[in-house]
Formats: C-alpha cells, sequence, structure tokens
C-alpha cells in the first residue's frame, strides 16, 4: 500500500495541511487500473481552478 498524501498543495492548502487524493472524472478509470505501471502520474494534475471553496455550519 502507498501513502498518496503529502502535504498539501494550493488551493487545497487553504483547509487542510496534508494533500487528499482528488480525481477529476476523466482519471477514475486510469487510478482503478490495477494494469496502470505509474499511478501517481494520475495525481499530477493541476487543480487551480476546479475546485471550490465554501463556508458550512457544523
Amino acid at each position: 500500500m502507498h501513502d498518496h498524501h503529502g502535504a498539501a498543495r494550493e488551493p487545497v492548502s487553504q483547509i487542510r495541511d496534508r494533500m487528499p487524493v482528488i480525481l477529476d472524472q476523466s482519471a477514475y478509470d486510469a487510478w482503478l487500473d490495477r494494469s496502470n505501471s505509474a499511478p501517481k502520474q494520475v495525481l499530477s494534475q493541476n487543480l487551480n481552478g476546479k475546485l471550490e471553496f465554501a463556508s458550512a455550519d457544523r
């Protein structure tokens, strides 16, 4: 098992200190494909401008 978490990158670092795995829907198949020899390449997407944050009450 690999730990894919590391220090959060922008814009996620605004709300957390660790980077969760966030995938664009177009990357789902590549991420889940066990024959994919380079799954970490799927994680190299640029997330700037693709995420939206909103405040929520607890």
